[in-house]
């Protein structure tokens, strides 16, 4: 009897020391998780080799990698978080409803308390091998182009310059990626290096963009760099109408870019909607071999005159032939109106776009402001595949050029000019003899598909 009652009394100190614990502990959850969070919302880790050159920092190294790659893979963190809490929450009730007077209830209470330690053991270390094993699929699903965003022109003439501001309303309107203005030309804005920092740390994705002119692409080349060291998530090169014909100054500009970003980093482009109505700019060296992998092209449809709907089937249809992602930018300036925002909205859903953004932030109506946070019904239907662009001889411009280039690298002999003349129709139909295609002498819809399945050299 004194050995049974011993036995009791220890158990019960035992659970009410646990129980203590598990009070004391809750917040650290909390707060860790929260950490977590904050961590993964600040900047990408780099959990393989960060700077932590101080032996006594490698446990809070490995704490905040391994917390961070859990909150990566939600749904799966929060069931391990929900796990910890419950098991604080039976650990907590044990103290308040310990009962020495029924041995069967308080075994129960046990087994109940050894099964929830177990259950959260398990599901704390798969989880955490799952996200540390995967760590490129959650930043792949990170990426800034891969969200909704907004351009800023001016910082400060972006609500007063106030950047607390600027996070709040984005957050609000479920924007996760802001688009700065880093650079004209050859000139570098330090508005960009006085927001970036700020508004990372608010949790926004901050990106750079840059108007270019062709004058000097060396140094617009080297500003532009300047803002990838500033820490921009990834780099928007603005090429309009100054570009025209510039081929030469346009392969200048990315071939030094690249040497001074690499070749990994994100980098866009953003220009005209259609490339068959602006045959003059070189889309072919922007988004070609070693260029932008990402096109973002203006659709400013109310500018347009024209249906959302019909201003993606153009972009998409003259635009998939560059092999880029396409992410939409849209806009709000003009007086676009809340329909016609949830209306670009649904059309992107329909086209697979994973992202999209808006143009510009200091002319978006309050009611367009709202309708970018108002959630979308959920729909499985896609768009029909857009059409490809006929081209046939007479026809001239980047297209025509991206079409030799492809016929060139199938070893066609021919010159990369621009223009579809009698000549390269010889050559096209021989190109469509070889691949069993009609002899149309037409880059028509089956011939487009078997020259983009040519790979260009890098």
């Amino acid at each position: 009897m004194q050995r049974s009652q011993a036995c009791s009394g220890a158990r019960l100190r035992c659970r009410i020391w646990l129980g203590k614990a598990a009070i004391v502990a809750d917040p650290f959850v909390n707060a860790a998780f929260q950490w977590a969070f904050l961590q993964r919302s600040l900047a990408p880790l780099h959990c393989s080799a960060e700077s932590g050159s101080a032996a006594l920092l490698a446990p809070l190294h490995w704490l905040r990698c391994s917390l961070s790659a859990a909150v990566a893979t939600l749904p799966l963190a929060a069931l391990v978080r929900d796990n910890l809490h419950s098991l604080v929450f039976h650990l907590g009730r044990l103290v308040n409803t310990a009962d020495n007077r029924n041995p069967r209830r308080r075994r129960l209470r046990c087994n109940r308390l050894a099964a929830a330690i177990t259950a959260s053991a398990i599901v704390a270390l798969v989880a955490s091998s799952i996200a540390l094993a995967t760590p490129q699929r959650a930043s792949a699903a990170a990426s800034p182009f891969n969200t909704q965003g907004m351009w800023i022109w001016y910082v400060s003439k972006t609500e007063g310059g106030d950047v607390a501001r600027i996070a709040r309303k984005a957050r609000r309107a479920k924007v996760r990626t802001l688009f700065i203005k880093s650079g004209d030309g050859v000139n570098y804005w330090q508005q960009f290096d006085l927001a970036a920092a700020s508004l990372k740390s608010a949790g926004l994705r901050v990106c750079a963009w840059q108007y270019v002119y062709g004058s000097d692409p060396a140094a617009e080349a080297d500003a532009a760099a300047r803002a990838v060291t500033a820490g921009a998530d990834c780099l928007v090169i603005d090429a309009e109408r100054e570009y025209g014909n510039r081929y030469d100054a346009a392969q200048t500009y990315i071939t030094t870019l690249r040497a001074r970003i690499g070749p990994d980093y994100p980098l866009a482009l953003t220009s005209y909607a259609y490339p068959d109505y602006h045959p003059t700019l070189p889309y072919s060296v922007f988004l070609g071999p070693g260029g932008a992998t990402w096109n973002l092209p203006q659709m400013y449809f109310k500018a347009f005159g024209k249906p959302v709907s019909e201003v993606f089937a153009h972009t998409y249809g003259s635009s998939q032939v560059y092999g880029r992602a396409i992410r939409p930018l849209g806009q709000t300036y003009g007086g676009v109106s809340a329909a016609q925002v949830i209306e670009f909205r649904k059309q992107a859903r329909l086209y697979g776009a994973r992202g999209y953004s808006w143009w510009v932030w200091t002319d978006t109506r309050r009611d367009a402001w709202i309708a970018l946070r108002r959630k979308l019904r959920r729909s499985t239907v896609r768009a029909v595949p857009p059409a490809y662009p006929e081209l046939a001889q007479g026809a001239k411009g980047d297209l025509v050029r991206w079409a030799q280039m492809h016929l060139v690298a199938a070893g066609q002999q021919l010159d990369v000019d621009g223009e579809f003349d009698a000549e390269m129709k010889l050559i096209l139909q021989g190109f469509q003899q070889q691949q069993g295609l009609p002899l149309s002498g037409r880059i028509d819809q089956v011939t487009w598909p078997a020259l983009l399945a040519v790979p260009l050299p890098a």
